[in-house]
């Protein structure tokens, strides 16, 4: 069991890489004056890492819906909720004064809306989505702990069901259908997943998992080529959407290929992934920071200055710099509790 638990913190460090690499491709798509040829290849790379969220939401779903943790209603607010609420209040604020420093006045009575709205530094929806996830887990946790592993697959099929393949027969059919569950958000599907996969009620082995992997990376590649730089067109709006079933495929098959990793306890390659875990939610919060600085503020653009090598040092520097900013800031009392 001990070693299934550094494969969670070995995922929490490949999905904070793959987040700032997302940002890097996407941040240097939306500034490039280079060709179509170098923004596809941006936006491509940019699709080919939409596992990271998926990922993240999967290792807290299997750690937090173990019903041999427990979770009183009273530990869930002090230690979950004020958490997030601290991180996205902190970052917020540290958005609105990077703003207003580098990029012009900001109105403060416009970022307290952007703050209630959540229409502040994209990056922060997924705290958003956090605060949602843990207010009703207490009720995911009734569940997880009474569902049988029929049940359990069962209420991932619906959701899968429900969440991905009808949405897409909507958008191919441009029909909609009228049948629908009482739930319109893909999340909680890849919350009960990692759970489901890492408790074995449902199980990718090693070889299947490699080749669905590779399929769904393969056929999210084939069809970002297919979409192009249009962003508006329905094919790429789905490649940009988490419930886009290749995405689950990818995410689950990632998921579960990782869970072999077999480290030798204390070993230097532990100790480092428990380094750099200890260390993913703020790479999370402060990555958004350089790239804005190098893409926005100093309108460096990668894409012209090197292309996809330069975009994977822009987001080398970007991880680098905020895991430093992170190292530092948690030596601070009060910062060490929210990072």
């Amino acid at each position: 069991m001990t070693k299934r638990i550094h494969s969670l913190s070995l995922m929490r460090v490949l999905a904070s890489i793959a987040v700032v690499l997302l940002h890097s491709f996407y941040g240097a798509a939306g500034v490039t004056r280079a060709g179509d040829a170098a923004v596809l290849s941006a936006l491509t790379g940019r699709n080919l890492m939409l596992w990271a969220v998926p990922l993240f939401v999967m290792v807290s779903g299997t750690l937090l819906l173990d019903p041999r943790r427990e979770i009183t209603l009273g530990r869930l607010f002090r230690h979950y909720v004020v958490r997030v609420l601290a991180a996205l209040l902190l970052i917020s604020l540290l958005a609105w004064g990077f703003d207003h420093a580098l990029l012009g006045p900001q109105s403060p009575l416009a970022a307290l809306k952007a703050l209630y709205t959540a229409t502040g530094w994209s990056h922060l929806w997924y705290l958003y989505l956090l605060l949602a996830l843990y207010l009703l887990l207490p009720f995911y946790r009734m569940i997880s702990a009474k569902a049988t592993p029929a049940e359990m697959r069962y209420f991932l099929v619906l959701h899968f069901v429900f969440l991905s393949l009808i949405p897409l027969l909507n958008t191919l059919t441009m029909v909609k259908t009228g049948f629908y569950l009482c739930v319109s958000t893909i999340y909680p599907l890849y919350f009960f997943l990692g759970y489901a996969l890492y408790q074995r009620a449902l199980q990718i082995r090693r070889i299947p998992a490699a080749l669905l992997f590779l399929l769904s990376t393969g056929g999210l590649c084939f069809l970002s080529l297919r979409a192009g730089v249009d962003e508006f067109s329905s094919l790429s709006r789905l490649l940009s959407n988490y419930a886009f079933f290749p995405v689950i495929l990818q995410a689950a098959s990632l998921f579960s290929l990782l869970l072999y990793w077999e480290p030798g306890e204390d070993s230097f390659p532990v100790r480092f992934i428990g380094f750099l875990d200890r260390h993913s939610f703020g790479v999370y919060l402060f990555h958004m920071f350089p790239l804005k600085a190098i893409l926005v503020v100093l309108g460096i653009d990668p894409l012209t200055r090197g292309g996809i090598p330069a975009v994977l040092l822009l987001a080398a520097v970007s991880y680098l710099s905020s895991l430093l900013l992170t190292w530092i800031l948690k030596k601070l009392p009060g910062l060490k509790a929210i990072l």
